[in-house]
């Protein structure tokens, strides 16, 4: 599946496949959200739980750029520059 094809994709469809395929990376806290971050193929995912409604709320897609800034204290990449 590639992002456009992802992006265009219903709610349900989208949850599905990241659990389905995405291999998770990070994750946070914002104001009432727990988010997880995903790699889904060539591209990142973020799922957004909301835990006192007991559902996912949206399911976005961030650029590599986004992920750096957001994620930067969270990714080691030290392996990456050996």
């Amino acid at each position: 599946m590639t992002k456009e094809m992802f992006e265009n994709a219903p709610l349900d469809r989208k949850v599905y496949k990241v659990f389905e395929s995405g291999r998770e990376l990070a994750s946070r806290q914002f104001l009432h959200c727990h988010i997880k971050l995903f790699a889904l193929g060539d591209f990142y995912v973020e799922v957004f739980y909301v835990p006192a409604t007991n559902k996912i709320h949206k399911v976005d897609t961030l650029s590599l750029d986004e992920v750096l800034q957001i994620y930067q204290n969270q990714l080691d990449i030290s392996g990456l520059l050996k």
